[in-house]
């Protein structure tokens, strides 16, 4: 003898929805925001005009942050990477951390290639994808403006190991 299954409302389904975005399972969410920011790279070791594989890390502040969702309005990164490297060249790889202004993070990897230009700054386009924390899935690109305020650093024992600049980054993900 077969028992009838009791139907399942509309009800049903929403308590066990409801029960699963409680229990900590994230929900998906759209992200377009774009800012300026400025940042920071140490390298070790200091760059040379010679490719030599160096690591650096780097600290960013971001702000304001235009787009959605509208409670994001600033963060701050700490980051990590090596690279083969040079005063004119780079080729990247990174880490880095983002912590928004609501305390959530998101975890960023990605690489990055630098076009030098002629007054010795260095533009680096870093493309990268959100892997764990907010966000998680989104593109991220960051378009960083290095200034070596030592134009000739690279061709000295000193070499340079310190860098700073502009930073624009764009975190999209739609869904």
């Amino acid at each position: 003898m077969q028992h009838a299954k009791p139907p399942q409302s509309d009800w049903y389904h929403l308590g066990i929805a409801v029960a699963l975005l409680s229990s900590g399972v994230a929900a998906a969410e759209t992200v377009t925001l774009e800012c300026a920011g400025t940042s920071a790279l140490h390298y070790e070791p200091g760059l040379t005009n010679t490719p030599q594989q160096v690591s650096f890390t780097s600290k960013t502040t971001y702000g304001p942050y235009l787009g959605i969702p509208l409670e994001i309005a600033s963060g701050t990164s700490q980051g990590f990477g090596s690279s083969i490297n040079s005063g004119t060249f780079a080729s990247t790889s990174f880490t880095h951390t983002t912590t928004w202004n609501d305390s959530t993070t998101s975890v960023i990897t990605g690489s990055s290639v630098v076009s030098a230009r002629p007054a010795g700054e260095k533009i680096i386009v870093a493309n990268g994808v959100a892997v764990s924390g907010r966000f998680q899935g989104a593109q991220v690109v960051r378009t960083l403006t290095l200034l070596n305020t030592d134009l000739l650093g690279c061709f000295t024992p000193e070499v340079v190991s310190d860098v700073a600049g502009p930073v624009t980054p764009t975190v999209v993900k739609l869904l």
